[in-house]
């Protein structure tokens, strides 16, 4: 079974763009759950509001910083889709149906 390459295309390009976006906001959740690990080991503490409060604000703080870029990415992929949503299903060469009948 083949797909439709421009469908392909469509998926491939939204793998692409939910990998691009995710990837601010995973690697600051990461390095900050790496540090409190590290933090709370050194010292001890095994309180489940240290490791939570502080990746709470650095996700916030991501989204701040780099939500004006997701948006951007997001409309970009948005635009792509509309735009060869209409070629879907078409077979290059084909012409469109003419109607039949008296319209008259």
């Amino acid at each position: 079974m083949s797909g439709d390459p421009m469908l392909l295309e469509l998926l491939y390009a939204a793998l692409i763009t939910a990998a691009k976006i995710s990837v601010p906001i995973l690697s600051a959740s990461l390095v900050v759950g790496l540090t409190t690990a590290l933090l709370q080991a050194a010292t001890q503490l095994q309180e489940n509001v240290i490791s939570f409060v502080p990746k709470l604000v650095i996700v916030g703080l991501t989204l701040m910083v780099s939500g004006d870029w997701m948006l951007m990415t997001l409309t970009d992929y948005a635009r792509l889709v509309i735009r060869q949503s209409g070629e879907l299903g078409v077979v290059p060469g084909a012409m469109a149906p003419t109607p039949q009948g008296d319209f008259e």
